[in-house]
């Protein structure tokens, strides 16, 4: 097929996007009916970016998921660790010292061993690793996926591609997503560097890197080496940083991220690619020299999204959704959730201790302040980005 003959499939944003993004303002009326009188009524909410794919990620009870946990160290890594990022930076670190490196292909498992029999197998990459034998980045980013996963955070391995080449390498870099609950957005790392970007002290997206790539060739942006976040020159100084940032252009992410339901051969999966701007005009190609389109598009598995919630969902966050109860001095709360291995809510009333509820629940009002904090914890105690409401009140 001809490259003027490949069309892919590009999902639209929805006509109601805005009303999902944007909780707007608290609503007066429920407190009104339970018979107060409002002031100061103000909240720190969410909105709903839920994707419209069926995303399959890794179930936390998975046997396979708890022998991974058990069989290998990186838990060790964390052990004295208590903020998140600092966490997460350390495991990218143990994943960056297990791999030994090597671009040949044929020096690599790639040529070593049976391709097929490792590549979507965290157990084999690792076990293979231990005995001296050196990967790629794809590697380091499926191990970086798993382990992140078998830890309680959503991530997901991600498949970058520069821009398309007519003579020479296209390129081709992978990398892996996490979303970090403490700053509630989606972070871009890369185990095989060690690095992580950002700009203006903003850890940056996947998408956000690219999108700086192609305004000045990143010029803005700052890359970070390491557990202790060493600054490295700016982008694009020596070839090694430039390598990593430069195949931001495209970015492939297959929606099955469960790395321990899944042994064997690479299968035929539907992969999203959010595209903008940028974009307008091109194919994402292969990563190599002579490139073609890519083959996805021809059967439908490669498809585009302009919708940033498509690709870029909230994880584990609140959205509050408050509403009139028949009980006088109560509201009805409902909570809005996209929280993979969800185990339950928590509430925080007026600063007393957080407990586990079900949604919706009821909410018994008083006179003077009232506070509702509102979270999510998932089956490995992960939490999630908290959303909070607050009114004073007065009996009528």
């Amino acid at each position: 097929m001809s490259t003027a003959q490949i069309s892919p499939i590009t999902h639209q944003e929805g006509v109601d996007e805005e009303s999902l993004r944007n909780p707007g303002l608290p609503p007066v009326k429920p407190f009104e009916f339970a018979g107060f009188e409002t002031s100061n009524l103000q909240w720190k909410n969410r909105g709903i970016c839920r994707p419209r794919f069926p995303f399959i990620w890794p179930q936390a009870y998975h046997p396979r998921l708890k022998e991974f946990r058990e069989r290998y160290s990186f838990l060790d890594a964390i052990k004295n660790i208590d903020d998140e990022w600092e966490q997460i930076k350390a495991l990218r670190n143990w994943v960056h010292r297990q791999i030994p490196y090597h671009f040949d292909d044929t020096k690599t498992l790639f040529g070593l061993y049976h391709y097929k029999e490792v590549e979507s197998d965290p157990f084999k990459i690792l076990d293979y690793s231990a005995q001296g034998a050196p990967h790629w980045c794809t590697y380091y980013a499926k191990i970086f996926h798993a382990v992140l996963s078998a830890c309680g955070w959503v991530s997901r391995h991600v498949g970058n591609r520069g821009i398309y080449k007519p003579e020479g390498s296209t390129g081709a870099h992978g990398v892996t997503d996490v979303f970090i609950n403490s700053l509630g957005k989606w972070v871009y790392l890369d185990a095989m560097f060690d690095y992580h970007f950002s700009k203006d002290g903003v850890l940056l997206s996947n998408w956000e890197a690219g999108e700086e790539l192609a305004k000045n060739d990143a010029k803005d942006v700052e890359v970070f080496k390491g557990r202790d976040s060493e600054l490295i020159k700016a982008v694009g100084i020596p070839a090694e940083e430039k390598y990593a940032l430069h195949q931001n252009y495209w970015s492939k992410l297959a929606l099955y991220q469960d790395c321990f339901s899944q042994e064997g051969p690479w299968t035929p999966r539907v992969n999203l690619i959010k595209v903008g701007k940028r974009h307008e005009g091109h194919l994402c190609y292969g990563g190599n020299i002579n490139a073609k389109p890519d083959a996805g598009y021809e059967e439908g598995f490669t498809q585009h999204t302009i919708r940033d919630a498509d690709v870029y969902p909230d994880i584990g966050t609140s959205r509050i959704e408050i509403a009139e109860n028949k009980i006088p001095g109560t509201v009805k709360v409902n909570i809005g959730t996209y929280t993979p291995n969800l185990k339950t809510f928590l509430l925080k009333i007026d600063n007393r201790d957080w407990q586990p509820a079900n949604a919706p629940f009821i909410w018994h009002l008083h006179d003077g302040d009232n506070n509702l904090e509102v979270r999510t914890e998932n089956e490995f105690g992960r939490l999630g980005f908290p959303s909070e409401v607050s009114v004073n009140l007065k009996i009528k």
